[in-house]
């Protein structure tokens, strides 16, 4: 499965942030968007997360999407466990991600009481376990740990061989260099790019 979109426009008032863009996510493949803070990446994921409408989008209908916003998706007032449940009724599933991503311990803890960065791992967590077609991240190992960045970077590139189909937005060139495919936008422009050209 190949997921097309096209001709996406998006302005706020007169700025146009993405201006015609269009785009091509392969199966098995990891997609990088890079560019500096308010170019319009998070706008971009927004809207091809079908969160965020735009002038001119088709994306393959019959797609689960993942999501992983910059903001915390969380229910505060549920447990580590509960908000995994949402994602996922196969506790089988549930107690092998409790265990893998090291949260056993916290599993009955409210997620009002959870460090930023566990609040982060959790969340990326949740979007991972429900093996979506299509898995968005926004920046998805910001506020980590280098222990747990390298655990999500690994899940990330497990999830690409079992033929799913990543975007994310990053910063990092440690997440650029996993990437099948690099762009950067800029000036509302998506611009092919090479792991070399990051530090440019």
């Amino acid at each position: 499965m190949n997921i097309e979109i096209d001709n996406i426009t998006k302005s706020y008032g007169n700025r146009i942030i993405l201006n015609d863009i269009s785009l091509k996510l392969e199966q098995g493949t990891c997609t990088g968007i890079m560019g500096s803070n308010g170019c319009g990446k998070t706008t971009l994921l927004s809207i091809i997360a079908g969160v965020m409408k735009c002038k001119g989008m088709r994306v393959t209908n019959g797609i689960t999407i993942g999501l992983v916003p910059q903001t915390n998706p969380l229910i505060e007032g549920l447990s580590v466990y509960d908000n995994m449940l949402l994602w996922s009724n196969d506790k089988r599933i549930i107690e092998r991600t409790l265990q893998e991503y090291d949260f056993s311990d916290i599993r009955k803890r409210k997620v009002k009481k959870l460090s930023g960065g566990m609040k982060r791992r959790l969340s990326v967590t949740c979007a991972m376990m429900g093996e979506p077609d299509l898995l968005i991240m926004d920046e998805p190992t910001s506020a980590l740990d280098m222990e747990y960045k390298n655990l999500i970077h690994k899940s990330m590139s497990e999830y690409v061989k079992r033929g799913g189909i990543l975007l994310i937005a990053t910063h990092s060139t440690e997440e650029a260099a996993i990437c099948d495919h690099l762009y950067r936008l800029q000036d509302g422009y998506l611009r092919e790019i090479t792991i070399e050209d990051c530090n440019r």
